[in-house]
């Protein structure tokens, strides 16, 4: 009988250990978006130059980043948010090494924004 108790005891407080776990990590706070659109007030990097004084890669920087954040606040799990900051930071430093060439931009943008019209 008191075995019983014993054993009854320790499964209600590693269910209770469980719970306690499981609220703990549904309360993690949610990775940080991505940035925002470029700011052209202080660009930081040559291609952000170029997209600043180019009208159709200034439109489709805005474009990118309207449909990334639609994507994002449709995303249902921290782990789902973390995998997409990580891409967008791959994809930015991929962006940026393209500098002042525009046709490198163009591609890059055409690319990205075909990916993200496939996930809406």
């Amino acid at each position: 009988m008191a075995g019983c108790r014993i054993a009854a005891g320790l499964l209600a407080g590693v269910t209770l250990a469980m719970l306690n776990l499981t609220a703990a990590a549904q309360q993690r706070p949610s990775p940080p978006p991505p940035p925002p659109a470029i700011d052209c007030a202080s660009p930081k990097h040559p291609a952000e130059r170029a997209i600043c004084t180019t009208a159709k890669l200034d439109k489709w920087e805005k474009e990118r980043h309207e449909a990334l954040k639609r994507i994002w606040d449709r995303a249902r799990t921290n782990r789902q948010r973390a995998l997409m900051r990580r891409q967008h930071t791959e994809w930015e430093m991929k962006r940026n090494r393209c500098g002042l060439d525009r046709s490198c931009l163009s591609r890059i943008y055409t690319e990205k924004l075909n990916e993200l019209q496939v996930r809406r």
